[in-house]
């Protein structure tokens, strides 16, 4: 009879060995996994949009119903009623809007003619809803909310402004507005409710090309009463912060059109770069 080896040959030896070096070198090489090359390790690390995410989604309890976007929806998946974001409206006790096309038309005037911007300021000028959490790109609504309470109490100051101000619309006038650093605080003083679609050209010369929304875009000019006080603030660039200091603020409103709230009204007004004295601080 023949003994049979208890070892492989050696050329199969040698095979299984190529084999294997060839299934680790691809393995690192293009292996998709947390010790190869081409793992994509910071898809899985929290970055800030995960930490707003979260911070949103805690204060939504499990026995609300809610609209939210489709980036929400599997951590929102075991409450009775959840559907995905507006439109249409499915008359939930939440909604989650995602306001992030604010972000990439920052400062540019298209933002106020993107096609997701009429669908925010519609809800967001409702008065039977109010921002009750905004972290970076979303904004959470609760159905019955005060929309001037919650995220909006942030724009409005309890102590009025006692200097006059400059008209740039019927409904809006601009007190001061001076220069922090990379950022820009606006005191206004309202009129009365002007249109949901109000926004305002900052910056210098005769009509300022930059175009932002009023009080973060969250709390909306449909909701000012007449005497409001209130702060806006705006991030700049240093370039833009050294010329408002070289050259001085100019301020204007206009809406989604792109004109004029009114034929009469002003492209853009000179603004006083810093408060008097007597001027009470900012809340």
């Amino acid at each position: 009879m023949l003994a049979l080896s208890a070892r492989p040959p050696r050329a199969c030896r040698a095979g299984l060995l190529a084999l294997a070096a060839t299934t680790l070198i691809g393995s690192w090489q293009l292996g998709g996994l947390p010790w190869s090359r081409d793992f994509p390790a910071a898809d899985f690390r929290d970055d800030r949009r995960s930490a707003e995410h979260r911070a949103l989604l805690r204060a939504i309890d499990a026995d609300s119903s809610v609209q939210a976007p489709d980036a929400l929806l599997p951590h929102l998946a075991e409450r009775v009623a959840v559907h995905r974001a507006p439109p249409p409206e499915r008359e939930t006790e939440l909604v989650v809007l995602d306001l992030s096309h604010r972000r990439r038309f920052a400062a540019r005037e298209s933002q106020l003619r993107t096609v997701e911007e009429p669908s925010a300021r519609a809800w967001l000028a409702r008065a039977d809803h109010g921002v009750v959490v905004a972290r970076g790109d979303l904004a959470l609504l609760q159905r019955g909310a005060d929309p001037r309470g919650g995220v909006a109490r942030r724009y409005l100051r309890e102590v009025p402004y006692a200097m006059p101000g400059t008209p740039i619309t019927a409904c809006l006038e601009v007190i001061f507005g001076h220069v922090e650093e990379r950022r820009l605080v606006l005191k206004l003083r309202a009129r009365g409710p002007c249109p949901s679609d109000l926004a305002i050209r900052l910056g210098t010369g005769e009509r300022p090309s930059r175009v932002d929304l009023l009080f973060d875009g969250l709390l909306s000019p449909a909701h000012l009463r007449a005497g409001d006080s209130l702060r806006s603030i705006h991030a700049i660039s240093g370039v833009e912060a050294a010329a408002i200091r070289s050259s001085g603020l100019r301020v204007g409103a206009l809406r989604s059109s792109g004109a004029r709230p009114a034929a009469g009204d002003p492209v853009a007004v000179p603004v006083r770069s810093a408060s008097p004295p007597t001027a009470h601080p900012v809340r």
